[in-house]
């Protein structure tokens, strides 16, 4: 006849083999165990902000210039540059005044006009 008591301990120790297979073993005070490491979390890059950081930077820049030179002194180097052809075209239609711009230098005359 089987000891019930020794059937209760068989489970316990199968019980413990297999929390201890699947990594849940011993830990004395003070020691580490595979609790402690936590994995890195990854960090995304805010593409999105970046993107929208250079293009407003960029309109800056459009506008400043546009202010900069004046309405006038700014298309004729618009059409100096679209006249070059090749890359320079590409960049003529890139740089041309668009509404944004137009706005931003307003602003900037705004305020410049504020300061002095």
């Amino acid at each position: 006849m089987s000891d019930p008591n020794m059937q209760d301990f068989r489970a316990r120790v199968t019980r413990l083999q297999r929390a201890h297979a699947r990594g849940k073993g011993f830990d004395a005070p003070g020691t580490l165990s595979r609790a402690d490491f936590v994995r890195p979390k990854l960090r995304r890059r805010p593409i999105f902000r970046t993107l929208l950081f250079v293009v407003a930077f960029l309109f800056g820049i459009k506008g400043a210039l546009h202010q900069h030179l004046g309405p006038n002194a700014y298309e004729a180097r618009i059409e100096e540059l679209r006249q070059s052809g090749g890359i320079d075209a590409w960049q003529a239609s890139f740089m041309q005044a668009d509404p944004v711009t137009l706005m931003v230098s307003h602003t900037i005359q705004r305020l410049v006009a504020k300061v002095v």
